[in-house]
Formats: C-alpha cells, sequence, structure tokens
C-alpha cells in the first residue's frame, strides 16, 4: 500500500461531493467527525494531505472542512486535550460537541438500562451515529465523514443481516450514506483493511489514542462474554487470517451488488433504515425478526413470554428496533 494510492482514494470525498452538488450549491459543509483513534487519525491526515498536494481548497471554495469531537462521559482530560490540540493543529474550524448540546440525547438516553450486551452494543452503535448526526446538523453541514475501514463496515453488514434488516444492509456498505434526508454519511476508508490503516498511520507517525469505550471493556476483560459484534468479528477475522484473506473485500463487493427495492417512504426513528410496507408473509425481514423472537422466547424463558411479546411493534420503529427496545426494557 503506498501513501499515493490513499490520497487519491481521499480525494474521492472531494470529487463526489462537487458531483453530487453541482445542482445544488446551498450547502457543502463537510463535518469530520474526530475520535481521536486510528482510523479517524488516518482520515484526518489524509484529508489534510490531498487538499496540499491537490490544492482542492482552491476548487472548492464553497465546500468547508469542519472537524469535531463528539466529548462523551468516558473521555478522560489527557484524551481530549490531546484531541482538541490534534483538531486544532489541522488548521479547519474545528468544535467539541457535548453530548448535552444534543437533542437526541433527551430521547433516547433513558433507554440504555439493559444489563444485555448484545442489546447495549446494538443500542450504542445507533445512539452514538445519531448524535453525529445531529453534530453535523448543528454546525450546518450537508455530509459526516467517517472513517469506518472495510473491516467495521462488514461486521456492521453482517450484523444488520442477523438482525432481520437485510432487504437494507448495503446501506451500511456503500460509499454515500442518504439514510438520512438532509445529512449524507461519507465513508472514504471504506475499501481500506484495518492492518492497511495500521500501516499507514505507523509509516506517517500518526500518534492516536485509544477510545474509552465501556462496552468493548467488558467484553475485552471477560473472554466468556460474547456479543454478536464480538462473535462477527472473531469469525470474519478467523476466515481474513484462515486462508480466506479476501473475506472482507469479496462481502463488500457483494453487498454494492445488490440493489434496494423500497416502496416505503417510513423509515426508522432510531435507525433510520427504511420499514418494509410489504406482507409479513413474504417479507424476508419482518421473518427474520420473527425468528429472532423465538430464538429469544428459547433461550430466555422466563423474561421473553408470549404476553411480553405482545406490543413489541413500535409503529415508529423498524421490526429490529422495537424488537431491541423490549429485550432493554425486560431488563430493567
Amino acid at each position: 500500500m503506498c501513501s499515493q494510492e490513499e490520497d487519491e482514494d481521499c480525494s474521492c470525498v472531494f470529487n463526489s461531493i462537487i458531483k453530487k452538488n453541482e445542482s445544488n450549491n446551498n450547502n457543502n459543509n463537510m463535518a469530520i467527525a474526530y475520535s481521536g483513534g486510528q482510523n479517524s487519525s488516518t482520515l484526518l491526515n489524509l484529508i489534510i494531505q490531498s487538499n496540499n498536494d491537490n490544492g482542492i481548497k482552491k476548487r472548492t471554495r464553497r465546500m468547508i472542512p469542519k472537524v469535531f469531537h463528539l466529548i462523551e462521559p468516558y473521555d478522560s482530560e489527557d484524551n481530549l486535550k490531546f484531541i482538541t490540540n490534534n483538531m486544532k493543529n489541522s488548521h479547519y474550524e474545528y468544535h467539541n460537541i457535548s453530548m448535552n448540546e444534543i437533542s437526541e440525547t433527551n430521547k433516547w438516553a433513558s433507554k440504555l438500562t439493559s444489563s444485555l450486551l448484545t442489546s447495549q452494543q446494538r443500542f450504542h452503535n445507533y445512539y452514538r451515529l445519531n448524535l453525529l448526526i445531529d453534530c453535523a446538523r448543528k454546525l450546518d453541514c450537508k455530509y459526516l465523514v467517517l472513517g469506518e475501514c472495510s473491516n467495521r463496515v462488514t461486521v456492521k453488514y453482517l450484523l444488520e443481516i442477523i438482525e432481520g434488516r437485510g432487504n437494507h444492509s448495503s446501506i451500511q456498505t456503500s460509499f454515500l450514506d442518504e439514510r438520512y434526508q438532509d445529512i449524507t454519511i461519507v465513508r472514504p476508508l471504506r475499501d481500506f483493511l484495518a492492518k492497511e490503516i495500521a500501516l499507514y498511520a505507523h509509516f506517517m507517525h500518526l500518534e492516536f489514542v485509544t477510545p474509552n469505550d465501556p462496552l468493548t471493556s467488558i467484553v475485552l476483560k471477560n473472554p466468556n462474554v460474547n456479543t454478536l459484534e464480538r462473535l462477527t468479528q472473531d469469525f470474519l477475522a478467523t476466515l481474513q487470517t484462515g486462508g480466506f484473506p479476501s473475506t472482507t473485500g469479496t462481502i463488500l463487493r457483494t453487498s454494492s451488488k445488490i440493489v434496494l427495492e423500497n416502496d416505503s417512504q417510513i423509515t426508522c426513528s432510531f435507525c433510520h433504515f427504511p420499514v418494509s410496507n410489504t406482507d409479513s408473509s413474504n417479507d424476508p425481514d419482518k421473518l427474520a425478526t420473527k425468528s429472532m423472537i423465538h430464538s429469544s422466547s428459547l433461550s430466555n424463558p422466563d423474561s421473553f413470554n408470549k404476553k411480553t411479546v405482545t406490543g413489541i411493534i413500535d409503529k415508529d420503529l423498524c421490526l429490529s428496533c422495537s424488537l431491541m427496545f423490549k429485550e432493554l426494557s425486560l431488563c430493567t
């Protein structure tokens, strides 16, 4: 992997946005989510290098990159200071945004009360994405740029299939994710493996911090504790290192060929995936979710009985999110 190829791929972010907005000049601002971790540090460095090498700033005067960090409860003072300095050194407009400034916090914060790690992790992933989207809105940006690599995107793709969102799971792997009507999510690192990003960070002498995710810490400290996300990560890693190194790339290429048939204008209020209008007897997503409900009732019959299954489906939520919130509420 050479840095020139990385720079060329990162420039696709700008070129794609320019092409997409040729007929819409209202808002070309882009918000770069920066956690201080290896991926976001690499992304920020690539964007800076691409601007310096290609003179994109001159061609995109109406496009204003804004770097921001979402301050979370488990951010240490030292890490926050490091993150702030790195954003400042980028010479872009930068912001530290606390969770108290985001309206989404009040809407969903009370939901995260479950002892089920899988449900917590699923909740946290979408909850945090909603917060990042709100940060982009707060900064008056049309685009939210994330540093998700191919490994991460592939895991999320498989998780969506497992959780009953298979019909729209390819949205998670797309370069441009437009499930939010007013904000477009951009994933410029989606074609790069985690090891390639690690090599780039090493050769470029990038400094970064390890985000202190409490859920990940619990899982790492307890080898016997598993979540769907961890099992999926281990499954892919085993294939990648066990003689099938192209597994991640193959899954991404396959997902990009899936054509979505969205017959619904309704989206889930939490994950923002389209909610299918098809009859449950023919809809694979609904069938998969019903299978999950049945599996949950078999594995945990005391807390997940027929009485609790009644009323699982919320009119504002998709089937998968309704099930997730039901699992959360059963453990309160």
